[in-house]
């Protein structure tokens, strides 16, 4: 087999075009490199100047019951389960759910914020953040929404996320 002076030529254009993109690719890395690091340095900077932000007196968090609140006063928090919520039929389109919290042992009726959670259709609802007949040892809320019963709302993980502030018995 003989190789003629043309495929010889070829070969070494290909060659060479093969060693530009070669050339071309190692720039871009050595580009790449060399902003990364750069992207590092900025980061550095940034997270320092973040510090030095957080710490100037109006960004500085504060906690504003822990000062307002008495010795006997406390925070409880809960959140009922994803579909084991015991939402019962109120009406029709209407769900209700009772909250016990005697095991907060209120001394007087509590203040309870609460949020409704879920994974479809909890944010097209009325009455979520609505509580009644608060005692200190329970609460109800009741929500509305077109079509739903206790099967369907567990279904969609609705669930109650709630807070009681008060006094407590000691």
């Amino acid at each position: 087999m003989s190789t003629t002076k043309s495929q010889i030529s070829q070969t070494n254009n290909d060659n060479s075009q093969l060693m530009k993109r070669l050339e071309a690719v190692e720039k871009k890395l050595n580009y790449s490199q060399q902003l990364e690091k750069q992207i590092k340095k900025l980061n550095k900077k940034i997270y320092g100047l973040e510090n030095g932000i957080l710490k100037l007196p109006q960004f500085q968090i504060q906690n504003y019951y822990s000062s307002e609140m008495s010795e006997k006063e406390r925070i409880f928090f809960g959140s009922t389960k994803l579909k084991e919520t015991d939402w019962e039929e109120y009406q029709d389109s209407y769900v209700k759910l009772k909250i016990d919290i005697s095991s907060c042992n209120f001394s007087k009726i509590p203040t309870i914020v609460t949020n409704l959670g879920g994974n479809d259709y909890h944010c097209s609802t009325k009455g979520g953040t609505s509580v009644y007949e608060v005692t200190e040892s329970s609460f109800y809320v009741v929500v509305y929404r077109s079509g739903i019963n206790p099967n369907k709302v567990n279904g969609w993980d609705w669930h109650l996320n709630w807070a009681a502030i008060g006094e407590i018995n000691y």
